[in-house]
C-alpha cells in the first residue's frame, strides 16, 4: 500500500476495474468523476471512491481501503465478485 497510485476517483476505479479483470471479474459497471465514483462489482457489492479511499460493505462488514492500492482491494473483492456470479444467461 504505497503512494504513486491514482489521485482521483475515476483513475482509482479504472485501476480497480483493471485489477479485477485480471482476477477474472470483468462484468463490473461504474460511473465516476474526478471527485467521486461508484463501481458495482456484483449483486450486493458496490465500491465507492472519493479518490483517497475505496469503501464497500461485504459479509456484514464495512471495509475501507486506500485508493492507491487497487491491487490489494481487488484481491479482497474478487472472491466476492466470483461467488455472486451465477451461470451465464441462456440465449434464446
Amino acid at each position: 500500500m504505497g503512494g504513486g497510485g491514482p489521485v482521483n476517483a475515476q483513475a482509482a476505479l479504472w485501476a480497480l476495474a483493471d485489477e479485477l479483470a485480471g482476477l477474472g471479474v470483468s462484468r463490473v459497471f461504474g460511473r465516476a468523476s474526478g471527485s467521486i465514483g461508484v463501481l458495482s462489482v456484483s449483486l450486493g457489492v458496490t465500491v465507492w471512491c472519493d479518490g483517497q479511499r475505496l469503501c464497500w460493505r461485504a459479509l456484514g462488514q464495512h471495509v475501507t481501503w486506500p485508493a492507491s492500492d487497487p491491487h490489494g482491494a481487488a484481491a479482497q473483492l474478487a472472491p466476492l465478485g466470483r461467488r455472486a456470479r451465477g451461470p451465464a444467461p441462456r440465449q434464446l
